[in-house]
């Protein structure tokens, strides 16, 4: 509540504040400002908003329609002032446009059933650049997961934009669809005596929890999730009524939520979940009866193909390509990692950087060659740091959430480039023993303590002792490890790795923590923007000892 005098107080900072606005319009040369009078004169205008805006800012391009939205749809009076900024680097690398998504219609899940959900088609019309290659991106609301389904067989990673008018790349079409809802949450650890929870205050890190549709279980990736060190767990699935579960081997039961859990906002706000878990004093150590654990049968994600005769064990492997250059290389990949192994496969891609032909080609792929594949994505934590360049983000998805990405049951996972031909049995590398480590990776040549077994390769094929005999000397300015600030962190005694081809035990991995770890790190280390030039390489070399 407020006195007569705190009114009056706040009734002065307004005036204040708005004559400053005011100033700073009136005191700004007429080519750099703009007034925008309420559509309707004779209605009441609710808003007056006052814009200050870089014309050559990362903003620029995506302010106007919301502002234009503002004018129309709530009659407000605009004041925009343009302030430029010095450039220290070329402002703008992309186009624009901005599409209004028609709103849900009231009513929940039975409405949803007959609304197209349609946006109104987007027309882009460039000028010429020679010699520029242009991405297509959707910028969509944080909580859908949109992919492209019909490009007409253009590389969105490439498109020429020099192209000749009525030439092939001259005119994309893309058609985009919304295709699951993100679902973001905290998990905490509790323990319930009667009808009251005594709250630990901690988060209940490690636990998998997966979203099971009513009559059925969640056989697809991404239903299910790795609760983080922090307490923030991830789930996707389509529209529509779930019940979130939860996966233990301990006497722990899921607390919250009691009821169901509704996937119905479509308005791009997502939805966010508090889900506690502990167990019950006095009540046996079993699933809530709202909350029955999932038919692990019917969720094992096998591979298939191979030589059941020589090996029965499924080896996952993971990979990540985009662009149709790259999508045409894992075929190459896949092919020879069929060819030379004889366990049964299953590959697992990164589906947000997929092109809309590779996903219709895939089954097929699969099916012919004999293989299993699944996608996995992950929305980017709001409280990561983001990157821009599509290439870093590549990156970054490939080794910051590789706890998050599988379902419980893939305990073990193989990493292998696009762009690698497999010539040996996988099964190879899949059977090392990480001694409990998280990682196998394999080190750049000539790195490592000097005792090392790099270090005793190159000594035995020089014959005489000498490590450095066999290196060439016009690559030294390129063995960065050597040098600079690397020569320092490594000391000598540990190696530099490439993320080229790596294993991970993903029960390691998740028991130690390691991917909080690494995002943690990642968090730090992004505040300067000029650190991580090889992101998903530097990164595990950074943290090996941790």
């Amino acid at each position: 509540a407020r006195t007569g005098d705190d009114e009056e107080d706040a009734s002065s900072q307004r005036e204040t504040g708005g004559g400053s606005l005011e100033r700073i319009y009136s005191s700004t040369p007429p080519e750099l400002r703009l007034h925008l009078a309420p559509p309707n004169a004779n209605a009441a205008s609710p808003l007056r908003v006052f814009v200050v805006l870089d014309p050559l800012g990362k903003d620029a391009q995506r302010l106007p329609p919301l502002i234009r939205m503002m004018q129309e749809e709530l009659n407000a009076e605009i004041s925009l002032v343009l302030r430029p900024q010095r450039l220290v680097a070329r402002p703008l690398g992309g186009y624009y446009r901005a599409s209004a998504v028609a709103p849900a219609p009231p009513g929940g899940l039975a409405a949803l059933g007959h609304w197209t959900g349609g946006a109104p088609l987007l027309r882009m019309e460039l000028p010429p650049r020679r010699g520029q290659l242009l991405s297509a991106q959707l910028l969509a609301p944080e909580a859908w997961l949109c992919s492209p389904v019909e490009s007409g067989g253009a590389d969105l990673d490439s498109l020429p934009a020099d192209a000749p008018s009525g030439s092939v790349g001259a005119k994309v079409k893309v058609h985009y669809v919304l295709e699951a809802l993100f679902l973001e949450g905290f998990a905490e650890e509790v323990i319930a005596a009667g009808a009251h929870w005594q709250q630990y205050g901690r988060p209940a890190a490690g636990r998998q929890l997966a979203l099971v549709p009513l009559g059925g279980s969640s056989t697809s990736a991404g239903a299910d999730s790795v609760v983080v060190k922090s307490g923030y767990f991830q789930l996707r699935q389509s529209p529509g009524l779930y019940r979130l579960s939860l996966r233990s081997q301990n006497q722990e039961q899921l607390l919250r939520p009691s009821g169901l859990v509704q996937l119905t906002d479509l308005a791009g706000r997502g939805s966010s979940l508090e889900a506690r878990v502990g167990q019950v004093q006095g009540v046996a150590a079993l699933q809530h009866s709202d909350h029955p654990a999932p038919n692990e049968a019917s969720e094992s994600f096998e591979g298939i193909g191979g030589d059941p005769y020589v090996c029965n064990e499924t080896l996952h492997i993971f990979s990540v390509a985009s662009g149709l250059r790259y999508e045409r290389l894992l075929r190459i990949m896949m092919l020879s990692v069929r060819t030379t192994t004889k366990c049964p496969l299953r590959f697992w891609l990164v589906e947000n950087f997929l092109s809309p032909s590779f996903r219709r080609l895939l089954p097929g792929v699969a099916k012919s060659v004999g293989f299993a594949v699944s996608r996995v994505t992950y929305k980017w934590p709001a409280w990561l740091r983001p990157q821009t360049q599509k290439q870093r983000v590549i990156w970054a998805y490939k080794i910051l959430f590789l706890d998050v990405f599988f379902p419980a049951q893939v305990k073990k996972v193989l990493f292998i480039d696009a762009d690698q031909i497999v010539r040996a049995d996988v099964r190879e590398l899949w059977d090392t023993d990480l001694h409990g480590r998280v990682y196998g990776m394999v080190p750049f040549c000539g790195s490592g303590p000097p005792a090392s077994l790099a270090s005793n390769i190159w000594k035995s094929l020089s014959g005489n002792g000498g490590a450095d005999d066999l290196r060439n000397p016009e690559t030294a300015g390129f063995r960065f490890w050597e040098q600079g600030f690397w020569k320092g962190h490594l000391r000598g005694q540990m190696y530099y790795h490439i993320s080229a081809l790596f294993i991970v035990n993903l029960e390691a991995f998740r028991s130690t923590g390691a991917g909080d770890t690494l995002r943690e790190v990642y968090q730090s280390l992004t505040g300067d923007p000029n650190s991580l030039a090889n992101l998903d390489q530097d990164l595990p070399n950074y943290v090996q000892q941790t």
